[in-house]
């Protein structure tokens, strides 16, 4: 059987009408920062090409709008992608902010690992309750208050109970992990994102990026890079050096006192 909007594309093609694929974004992994910086001018994404110079081909950043000021002024890939790994250092969370960060998610998890610890005591406590069930079921068929059938029918379903149960009972456990390492590794992938952006293969630096600048960074040839929204944790970083940040002032973020 085919879908209808297959059988639609069928009825084109036949009409010699062809297919209209929606545009793509095109990766190139010399040029890994298109789509991410924007021209400060336009608004439009900046794009890539290599013009052939007198030393061999020579990769620019360039915007592509031809109603745009900048159209034909390109931008060295290693005068801006320099520029790029600058900037990501200046957007790095300050250590204080990574310290209070550390402490708040540390003491929030260990709260909420209270709770899965009493969860799974609860579990436990159900999985010890049904194995004595099941323990005195096998009783009664030795006395023959239970028939063969009787006994294997409740014998079955509270052997699923147990299984059930201790699918919930790992759940909890699944849950329970070193929070202190976790943390350690993601505020040292965090603080270093400049290291992080060069070290990563091409293919995955626009992902990283969009993390980063969920709707792009601008950039002019005279100012630089303007000021773009932020990926949530970088934001927060910027909230708190100011004091403005919500967190800041539901007391939360602050570290735990001894």
């Amino acid at each position: 059987m085919i879908t209808e909007e297959e059988m639609r594309q069928i009825q084109l093609i036949r009409a010699g009408k062809g297919i209209r694929n929606k545009k793509k974004f095109r990766f190139n992994p010399l040029f890994p920062l298109k789509q991410t910086i924007i021209c400060a001018e336009c608004g439009r994404p900046l794009t890539g090409s290599s013009p052939v110079g007198h030393g061999g081909p020579v990769p620019y950043y360039h915007c592509y709008n031809k109603n745009c000021k900048t159209y034909g002024k390109g931008i060295r890939k290693d005068i801006l992608e320099k520029a790029f790994m600058d900037y990501l250092k200046k957007i790095a969370p300050t250590e204080k902010f990574m310290i209070t960060f550390q402490a708040t998610v540390v003491e929030h998890w260990k709260t909420e690992g209270m709770k899965y610890d009493q969860e799974a005591e609860q579990y436990q406590k159900r999985i010890n309750k049904l194995d004595e069930q099941k323990k005195r079921i096998a009783n009664l068929r030795e006395d023959g208050s239970y028939s063969r059938e009787e006994y294997l029918e409740r014998k079955a379903e509270i052997e699923n109970q147990i299984a059930t149960t201790k699918i919930s009972l790992n759940e909890t456990r699944i849950e329970q992990f070193d929070i202190e390492a976790a943390v350690g590794y993601a505020i040292n992938f965090i603080n270093k994102i400049d290291r992080q952006w060069f070290d990563l293969s091409p293919q995955y630096r626009p992902r990283f990026q969009n993390l980063l600048f969920p709707e792009g960074i601008p950039y002019s040839r005279d100012a630089g890079f303007g000021t773009p929204k932020l990926g949530l944790i970088y934001e927060l970083n910027l909230d708190f050096a100011t004091q403005k940040s919500s967190m800041v002032g539901r007391g939360g973020i602050e570290p735990p006192k001894a």
